[in-house]
C-alpha cells in the first residue's frame, strides 16, 4: 500500500499501548514494516509543529509502498471506527479513514 511519511507515523499512533504477549509480537513485525528508517527520517524532516507542540510537520511528505497486514488492516479499521465514534478523530487521522474504512 502507497502510505506517505505523515500516514505512517499516524497509524503508528493506532496501535496498541497495552496488550498481551502474542500482540506485542505482531506489534513489532508492523513497526518494523510501517516504521520509519535511518534515511527516511533524515529524508522526510520531522519538526515540532509551531502551532500544536503535540503534533510534528514532516517537510518532505513522500510516499512509499509499505506492506500492510490483515490483522493490522483490521486493527486500525476498528480504532479509526472508535475514534468517529467518540468524535475523537484528527484531521491526521482523514485520509486513514477514507482509505481504511469508507473504501471498505
Amino acid at each position: 500500500m502507497e502510505l506517505s511519511v505523515a500516514e505512517r507515523l499516524v497509524l503508528l499512533s493506532l496501535l496498541p499501548q497495552r496488550t498481551n504477549f502474542s500482540t506485542w509480537k505482531i506489534v513489532d513485525g508492523v513497526i518494523g514494516k510501517v516504521g520509519l528508517s535511518e534515511e527516511e527520517l533524515k529524508r522526510a524532516i520531522i519538526k515540532p509543529s509551531e502551532q500544536d507542540p503535540t503534533q510534528v510537520n514532516v517537510e518532505d511528505n513522500f510516499s512509499a509502498e509499505i506492506e500492510i497486514s490483515d490483522w493490522f488492516l483490521e486493527h486500525c479499521k476498528k480504532e479509526l471506527k472508535r475514534l468517529d465514534g467518540s468524535d475523537q478523530l484528527l484531521r491526521e487521522h482523514r485520509s486513514l479513514y477514507e482509505r481504511f474504512v469508507e473504501q471498505q
